[in-house]
């Protein structure tokens, strides 16, 4: 029977993903687990791999298109079948490039060069032609890109800028070397020309304002967009305690000395949180629709800063994975992050999430919460403090714990109790040993 390609569920709160850009066209052969199309998920881009050997067929959607979660976009169909007769007509698309060596050959499929969507999209921006590029190990990636384009760029003079960007600035009479860039290397894009031209357009005389428009990345338009919905619709109430952070600093020097130099404060954080969920469910659960879903698994999402804005990789069933586990995978998910290699699975399905700025020196902040999620735990920097121990006052090290909550899904004494737990496991945190 004909196989559906779908526009997957991409977070439990959403119900449309963006179909980025098609990757096979119609009437393409394809293969398990090829990739077929490009979606935008509410941080990164995924591609979305064929169900079954076939041929595409009755792509039903246009690149750029807002599709609801669920829907199918294409058919993968064996020898022999036909589309389903309710199947909506394919849009009219161009064709895409064809790499090197393919183009011309009898019965061969046009198809993109194998790449990553982080690579795919940075060529996007430098104008480059993924097909002049040749891909290491097998794929084009982000390392290729750059070095494909700061060899170009050794031809073009001093100032480094994409092609589509020195066009721009030679047509709009500007100098590249007066434009601050975004890309690579502090190469000039094609939108920092444009915000160059635009900051001087609306300036109606010298001295020139220092003040540019920037147009904010689709992660960062996202991100506003659902933190914005998020304060507006979200009953926010929030909780504070100061933890010693004297035992849990001893504890992670005490598993450095015995060889695990990679366990960090962030490890033992996402430990005790997970264990602290499974004692209190209340806390890892959603405000959906008039109801309140407590979760079985504990998912706690771990916000990581990169250079479009925040990324929340999700550690999946953080309740039943051991320390040096969480480690690993909390090392996995960050560099996967930044290097923009996040899978879906990886990005969906939190129930929970920590965020935390001591790395930064902030003491202490409140967090928004990221719906349907009912709590976010936000983590302030570790200082030194003069406290109160049995009544004489000494110098301990500490940290701020800030829990945000959704006063729908969670109540003040569910939220205190919570709190109260992660507060003991903190300061005692050698009971979690495993």
């Amino acid at each position: 029977m004909p196989h559906e390609v779908i526009m997957p569920v991409l977070g439990m709160n959403q119900d449309t993903g963006t179909l980025l850009r098609w990757l096979r066209r119609e009437g393409d052969a394809v293969a398990v687990g090829d990739p077929v199309m490009e979606i935008a998920t509410d941080k990164i881009t995924v591609e979305i791999e064929s169900p079954a050997d076939g041929v595409l067929a009755g792509l039903s959607a246009a690149e750029g298109e807002e599709v609801p979660v669920g829907r199918a976009v294409a058919w993968v169909l064996e020898p022999g079948e036909s589309l389903p007769a309710d199947t909506p007509a394919a849009p009219a698309a161009e064709p895409g490039p064809v790499p090197a060596g393919e183009a011309g050959l009898p019965g061969t499929p046009a198809r993109l060069p194998a790449a990553s969507p982080v690579a795919r999209r940075l060529a996007a921006e430098l104008g480059i032609d993924l097909a002049e590029i040749a891909g290491s190990g097998g794929r084009i990636t982000k390392a290729d890109v750059e070095r494909h384009h700061a060899a170009a760029q050794a031809h073009e003079g001093p100032v480094l800028a994409s092609p589509k960007a020195r066009r721009l600035a030679r047509e709009r009479g500007l100098e590249l070397a007066a434009i601050s860039g975004s890309g690579p290397d502090g190469a000039v894009l094609t939108a920092d020309v444009e915000a160059f031209a635009s900051a001087a357009r609306d300036v109606p005389g010298p001295p020139a304002a220092d003040a540019v428009e920037l147009e904010p990345s689709r992660m960062w338009q996202v991100m506003a967009s659902r933190l914005t919905e998020s304060w507006q619709t979200v009953p926010h109430f929030y909780l504070s305690r100061t933890v010693d952070a004297s035992q849990m600093l001893a504890w992670r020097d005490a598993l450095r000395r015995q060889g695990r130099e990679d366990i960090t404060v962030s490890d033992l954080l996402l430990r005790i949180t997970a264990a602290s969920l499974r004692e209190h469910p209340r806390l890892n659960a959603s405000w959906r629709d008039g109801h309140i879903q407590q979760h079985p698994q504990v998912n706690i999402g771990m916000a990581v800063a990169v250079a479009d804005g925040l990324l929340v990789p999700v550690f999946h069933d953080a309740g039943k994975l051991s320390l040096s586990e969480l480690a690993d995978r909390r090392r996995h998910l960050v560099q996967a992050a930044r290097a923009g290699q996040l899978t879906l699975p990886e990005m969906t399905g939190g129930t929970f999430s920590i965020t935390n700025l001591g790395m930064f020196g902030v003491e202490e902040f409140k967090a928004i919460v990221n719906p349907p999620e009912a709590a976010i735990l936000a983590i302030g920097a570790i200082r030194d403090a003069v406290v109160a121990v049995q009544g004489e006052p000494a110098v301990r090290p500490v940290f701020n714990l800030t829990l945000s909550c959704d006063h729908r899904a969670v109540d003040g004494a569910l939220a205190a109790r919570f709190l109260a737990t992660l507060h003991e496991r903190m300061e005692t945190p050698m009971l979690l040993l495993d």
